[in-house]
């Protein structure tokens, strides 16, 4: 791999299992757009028993986990599968209004990329690292101050060096919140109209 590239870590994310920007997707796109970027994706030894064990299979205890007091379970065997094929780590079918460190993908890459020596951790959207605007933010933070840079495909220019940078990021991390709501309260009302129509019956 040329030397004027920066490896990376790729960080998957879908909400549900038929989201319709899918794990294979944004992979495919972080892969096509990666080395015109700087970057090249490091290749993980997931085939190796220690990998998954060390990494995928107990609770995190990574230094930037430990600072934010948290505990994170095992990844789960199907993700596993998904991280093999898609040489990423991925949290599959898990909520954007979830905290990144309790994601266990999530927290299992911090892990590798503190004990590999990897800095730079790469997204296709911002809202992939969160849909909730104050944990995204705190994330930003927590990780720049621990030396990490993190990169999104949607706004690959951001890079957190300058109050500017803090303004974008902070507007996309409230539209993501405010997709989410949106999505929650129609899919209420939806839900509504067919219970009054007696086509649901509800739970």
């Amino acid at each position: 791999m040329s030397d004027d590239l920066t490896p990376a870590l790729k960080i998957l994310r879908t909400s549900t299992d038929k989201q319709e920007t899918g794990l294979e997707t944004q992979n495919n796109s972080l892969e096509s757009g990666m080395i015109a970027m700087g970057y090249y994706s490091v290749k993980l030894p997931l085939e190796e028993s220690d990998f998954t064990a060390k990494y995928l299979s107990r609770k995190t205890d990574s230094d930037i986990s430990d600072w934010h007091g948290l505990e994170v379970g095992g990844v789960p065997a199907k993700s596993v599968e998904k991280m093999k094929s898609l040489n990423a780590f991925v949290d599959e079918g898990v909520t954007g209004g979830l905290d990144p460190f309790l994601r266990p993908g999530f927290a299992s890459a911090l892990k590798y990329a503190e004990e590999s020596g990897i800095k730079t951790l790469i997204f296709y959207h911002n809202d992939r690292l969160s849909r909730e605007t104050e944990d995204a933010l705190r994330t930003i933070r927590i990780l720049k101050a621990a030396g990490y840079n993190l990169v999104f495909m949607n706004v690959p220019a951001l890079n957190f060096e300058s109050p500017e940078d803090y303004m974008l990021f902070t507007n996309l991390a409230m539209l993501a919140t405010y997709f989410k709501e949106d999505l929650k309260r129609k899919t209420k009302a939806g839900m509504k109209r067919l219970k009054d129509s007696g086509m649901w019956v509800g739970e």
